[in-house]
């Protein structure tokens, strides 16, 4: 417990200048399955980033809903782009890999530098692309690994789920800080393009060397991805050395 704290109070923090101006394309991926309640909500706080809306695109890849889903979001605007899974040709048809199979052909259907995923139950606060492209335009990391807050209704089970999950993501964002793991959040994960080709995609099994992961930074509230239904943690970085991606 004192390695991980040491390692979290290692994490340098860091923001953006007022007078930033981005320029990265970004492609956000949200894979979607019966998220009918929560398609919406998530889309919109997307459509409000304060990110200049020629620079990034919204691709929600349906994994065969068996609710409204897919409607929902394709009425949400021309910034929105739905695919399909079940229009899509999946290699092996006997993998349990769904989430990533869902994310590569979202992946494969966008254009942006910057890739980032998040899940359709989530809510990004208006700043959150802009702190992602800030800290991936200055550090060139290959990943960028974030935090993410659970809501809850009060119900004391939820309360106990809210620390079990701010546990893992203060270790989370202390092991890459000290080299010792490679834990990350689908729900709030960015890369680069170059490095997700470059390591063949999904295809490619976990890191085995944790040294890869050596720099850490911790973000401000804006940064932190909000999944209704617990707490944050900080963010570390993987440099352009990464030798796979793995969530």
């Amino acid at each position: 417990m004192f390695i991980y704290r040491s390692g979290w109070e290692r994490q340098p923090t860091s923001d953006i200048d007022p007078k930033y101006q981005p320029a990265t394309r970004i492609s956000v991926i949200v894979p979607a399955r019966n998220e009918a309640a929560n398609i919406e909500a998530c889309i919109r706080s997307l459509l409000d980033q304060n990110y200049p809306a020629a620079l990034f695109e919204i691709v929600v890849v349906d994994d065969h809903s068996e609710d409204q889903t897919a409607v929902l979001a394709a009425a949400m605007g021309k910034q929105v782009r739905v695919v399909s899974m079940a229009n899509v040709s999946v290699a092996n048809q006997n993998s349990l890999a769904y989430k990533k199979q869902a994310l590569s052909a979202g992946i494969a259907r966008s254009s942006g530098e910057l890739i980032i995923t998040t899940d359709a139950d989530c809510i990004a606060p208006s700043d959150w692309l802009r702190h992602i492209a800030a800290s991936y335009e200055r550090t060139k990391a290959a990943m960028i690994i974030g935090p993410v807050n659970l809501t809850n209704s009060g119900r004391l089970v939820e309360y106990f789920q809210s620390l079990d999950f701010t546990t893992m993501q203060g270790i989370t964002g202390a092991a890459h800080r000290l080299a010792l793991g490679g834990m990350a959040n689908g729900a709030n994960l960015a890369f680069s393009r170059a490095a997700f080709d470059d390591v063949g995609g999904y295809k490619s099994p976990a890191p085995q060397n944790a040294k890869a992961l050596s720099q850490g930074h911790s973000l401000p509230e804006s940064y932190r991805m909000h999944r209704s239904h617990s707490s944050s943690a900080g963010l570390a970085e993987l440099p352009a050395a990464a030798n796979s991606m793995g969530i």
